[in-house]
């Protein structure tokens, strides 16, 4: 069946329908009809391929990075450094590990979405009533739906009886849908996934029985179309991004380096080179320059902001999330359960307040209260009734109840009491009205008070009641009493202004995504300080009509989004990522398809399976004020992840540099391999300790991401101050015997990069700014002793070939690394002053 049909099945005749697909309302399909459906249009399921995990954890490896660290460690393993060979394959494995986890939660998710698919469904089969697996439900079946059926596929009511639906799973809104079987003349004004007279894939019934004509099975329904969104290749996270910039950045400059540094070996020293020992050389100075320690900072970083978040309610499924949320720039969220209680509650009555809600309380055809199976306007009612009133119930029967649906829009209820029957009428105020005896006055207050409520985005519910004596009721909707009206709102969580307040003060946009009304999303967006104007809401049916440039201006104008559908969700994220880093929270099957593609996904833990599956980000509580706070905490990890990076890349390019243009210039290596591969070991050490270090103010103060054009400039800038501080302790000691020079340039290389670390690690003046972690002090003053105790030791002569150093020369050195933080904290200063003014 094409898509115009089944946009078009609300509008359509029973009849006309039923004619188009060959099908009969008392007979349904023959099994030979159902049988040749099923191989023209497949099974009624939302999988089409599945991607094995092994495919998975191949592509993992098709990185340039991980390219070059394979190189190397086969280059080892050759010359026979097997110890060495195995550390790097351990970095290997690591991030391998954390890519494949990432792409392996579609899958997931897709499993999700299989066990939301019923097994039996109900059709009508040659006249009889029988139960087939859902998977073969084909176009023109005809469905029996009972109560707690979840519908499989998408279908046109034909015949209905009180039936009453929760589509929370399509629409995201907890209140129950009743429908109808009568076709929608004005379809312009419907969007297909709301008609009033169809049932969709996924949703559930909550009471009454329907039969309806299958227009859609599979990937064509609405369920399917959500299934192929969350199924769909999304880009790598921006933390993902980030590092495989840095890390092409690295890969270039390393190979480009070496390439060169081994031919000028061979054209200037052709007689007295030593291939072997060239090889090895070389082979520690690719290890020594690659970050070979950035999975076990960043993990470290990652996890201590996991253990900050999960103390306030929140747990990380993917820790690089945790740096994604920091560089958000725009949360988009729904309303409902996020900036309100997701419970109604009664806000005004007109009227005798206690009369009103007694006569509403009669009304719901109930004679007692229980919290746990009242939902909705009559929990909000039940709520507010006293409880002198709430032991009256007790006394009353029901006799007789005509329930509520869209074409009456009103409910009747008789009840049987010690004194009289009542007959009470509850519904739409217009409905209820005109079937009352009222005055023109008293029905313009009505009027004045109703359109009070509506601005205020609340609901309202009109109560009546037909004055009887003791002995027979009569069973009409005439001539009706007005006992009063109630207004309805899901209250504002307390949390939620101060939440939007603190987004803004952090410079995060606020979106609203809902399947609400415009009236009640607005209204909700004028009480949080969203918007200036109740006016200011774009609905779904609008949004749809714009074209490309329409909508890419609408998503950047307005903060709140009514009457959305699923793709609108979709579509509104896709164009918001367009230019900026997008959070998203939501927790139904609706939500799905943008929890997938948001660069953060929030649910909440008792979200639906398919939204936790796809989400990045669980929270134990739900609100936006968790989600604020995890943003701070997020940019905290960010900045600490970024010291990392400037540290170690600024240092081990200046050491990089500096070692390989010197071993040109001597006839010995000025440091040996073993020696290089413990100064990168020894100097990363204290750089774990960044994850506990302390944050300025100013770092947090704004949405950050990867630069890495930044990051390449400040590295290239401070690499080069670094190697010409090196060539001046190269300089004072490559006359000296060569175990003297690499003995005291290890030295003296490690406490230039500890020194580097305290004034990179903030970028301000780092004796006036945020004072650093005990952590990193500690670390920090261990390596620097490990570094001068090592040379004067037996396990230092012995393995590293280290030679005791001399006093004056530790003096020498001290003084070129005291001149060398002085001019770092300048450079860095000047650097950071110019880069904000731009």
């Amino acid at each position: 069946m094409n898509k115009g049909l089944q946009e078009r099945a609300a509008s359509m005749e029973v009849s006309a329908l039923v004619n188009r697909l060959k099908t009969s309302l008392t007979k349904g399909l023959s099994a030979n009809q159902a049988a040749m459906r099923l191989q023209k249009y497949g099974p009624n399921t939302v999988v089409e391929k599945t991607k094995w995990w092994w495919s998975t954890l191949w592509d993992q490896f098709q990185s340039p990075f991980i390219y070059l660290l394979l190189l190397i460690c086969g280059l080892m393993v050759f010359l026979g450094d097997t110890t060495n060979a195995l550390i790097t394959l351990a970095i290997v494995a690591l991030n391998t590990l954390v890519g494949f986890y990432q792409e392996y939660k579609a899958s997931q998710a897709l499993q999700a979405l299989q066990r939301l698919m019923v097994l039996q469904s109900t059709v009508i089969r040659e006249g009889l009533e029988v139960n087939v697996a859902s998977t073969t439900l084909v176009l023109g079946d005809i469905m029996v739906l009972y109560p707690g059926d979840i519908v499989p596929a998408d279908a046109r009511i034909t015949w209905q009886e009180q039936l009453l639906m929760n589509e929370s799973s399509l629409t995201g809104e907890s209140v129950p849908v009743s429908k109808t079987a009568a076709p929608i003349t004005d379809t312009s004004q419907v969007q297909y996934s709301r008609a009033s007279n169809m049932v969709f894939s996924g949703t559930t019934v909550l009471s009454g029985k329907a039969r309806a004509l299958v227009v859609a099975t599979g990937v064509g329904t609405s369920f399917g179309e959500i299934a192929r969104l969350v199924t769909e290749e999304v880009p790598p996270s921006p933390f993902a991004q980030g590092i495989a910039g840095i890390s092409r950045f690295m890969v270039y400059l390393t190979i480009g380096t070496i390439a060169v540094l081994v031919l000028a070996h061979i054209l200037l020293r052709s007689g007295t080179i030593n291939i072997f020992e060239l090889l090895m050389f070389v082979a520690a100075l690719g290890v020594s320059v690659i970050p070979e320690a950035l999975p076990v900072v960043t993990t470290f970083c990652l996890s201590r902001g996991a253990a900050l978040l999960a103390k306030h309610n929140v747990v990380v499924k993917r820790l690089s999330a945790i740096e994604d949320l920091g560089s958000m720039q725009i949360l988009c969220t729904d309303k409902t359960g996020t900036l309100t209680e997701n419970k109604m509650a009664v806000v005004a009555v007109y009227g005798a307040r206690e009369e009103v809600l007694w006569y509403a309380a009669l009304g719901s055809g109930l004679s007692h209260y229980a919290a746990a199976t009242i939902k909705g306007f009559d929990a909000a009612i039940f709520q507010a009734l006293d409880e002198l009133h709430r032991q009256r119930l007790a006394q009353y029967t029901k006799v007789h109840e005509v329930p509520f649906d869209p074409e009456r829009r009103r409910s009747m209820v008789t009840m049987h009491g010690p004194d009289a029957i009542e007959v009470v009428v509850r519904g739409a105020p217009e409905t209820v009205i005109a079937r009352s005896i009222i005055s023109d006055a008293h029905k313009e207050e009505l009027d004045r008070w109703m359109s009070e409520q509506g601005i205020q985005g609340r609901r309202v519910l009109a109560i009546a009641r037909h004055p009887t004596s003791k002995g027979d009721a009569p069973m009409q909707e005439e001539q009706l009493t007005i006992v009063g009206l109630i207004a309805f709102e899901d209250p504002l969580k307390q949390t939620a202004q101060e939440a939007v307040e603190k987004a803004k003060q952090l410079h995060v946009g606020i979106k609203v995504l809902s399947g609400d009304s415009a009236a009640v999303c607005g209204a909700v967006g004028m009480q949080v300080g969203i918007l200036q104007s109740p006016a200011q809401v774009m609905e779904g049916a609008i949004f749809q009509e714009l074209d490309y440039e329409g909508k890419k201006k609408a998503v950047q104008e307005y903060s709140v989004f009514a009457r959305v559908t699923p793709v609108q969700k979709y579509e509104i994220i896709k164009l918001l990522q367009e230019r900026f880093q997008v959070g998203y929270m939501g927790d139904g099957i609706n939500d799905a398809p943008a929890l997938r593609i948001a660069h953060v996904a929030m649910a909440v833990d008792d979200a639906a399976d398919i939204a936790r599956q796809s989400a990045d980000i669980i929270l134990l509580h739900r609100s936006l004020r968790v989600i604020v706070d995890g943003i701070s905490y997020g940019r905290q990890t960010f900045a600490n992840t970024m010291k990392f990076l400037k540290i170690t890349l600024a240092g081990n390019v200046g050491n990089f540099y500096a070692i390989g243009i010197a071993s040109l210039c001597i006839d010995s290596m000025p440091m040996l391999p073993t020696q290089l591969l413990l100064l990168n070991f020894l100097s990363d050490i204290p750089l774990i300790a960044l994850s506990t270090d302390a944050v300025d103010l100013d770092e947090i103060a704004y949405p950050r991401r990867y630069n890495i054009r930044d990051i390449a400039v400040i590295t290239l800038i401070l690499g080069i101050t670094s190697t010409l501080f090196d060539f001046l302790i190269f300089a004072w000691f490559f006359r000296l015997p060569p175990a003297v020079l690499q003995t005291n340039w290890f030295i003296a290389s490690i406490w230039t990069e500890l020194v580097f670390i305290f004034s990179i690690r903030t970028r301000g003046f780092m004796l006036t700014s945020s004072p650093p972690s005990f952590t990193l002090l500690a670390l920090a003053g261990i390596i620097a002793v490990i570094s001068l105790i090592l040379p004067y030791s037996s396990i230092g002569h012995t393995y590293f070939h280290f030679v005791t150093p001399q006093l004056h020369h530790l003096m020498v050195m001290g003084g070129v690394v005291i001149g060398y933080l002085a001019i770092t904290e300048i450079i860095k200063l000047l650097y950071y002053r110019m880069y904000k003014a731009k």
